[in-house]
């Protein structure tokens, strides 16, 4: 969610998810695919250590790049999300003089 973007605004609450819904999905990458199957014969510990790296090495940074502008744009320019062309003018093209400096919500 993007403060102004496409002239939208969002308040904080209960509701913002369930009727706003957001058009960014990504999965985990390849290398933790193991981590999830719960078929393959990886060790509860190996398991856990997976997951583990996912949230540092990959979700926290990914999720810490996607609060703001500047880094949504960055994870566009490195492919690691599909950014389309008018996202990325709308996200550029926004007033940074509100309230919401980088546009976190």
């Amino acid at each position: 969610y993007i403060q102004g973007a496409f002239g939208k605004q969002y308040v904080k609450g209960p509701d913002l998810i369930k009727k706003n819904r957001d058009r960014l999905f990504r999965g985990h990458p390849n290398e933790y695919d193991d981590a999830f199957d719960l078929e393959s014969t990886v060790s509860d510990q190996e398991r856990r250590k997976k997951l583990e790296e996912l949230f540092v090495d990959f979700l926290v940074p990914f999720c810490e790049k996607a609060l703001n502008r500047k880094g949504i744009i960055e994870l566009g320019d490195k492919k690691q999300i599909f950014l389309y062309s008018t996202m990325r003018e709308q996200i550029q093209s926004i007033n940074l003089t509100n309230d919401f400096k980088d546009h976190r919500i």
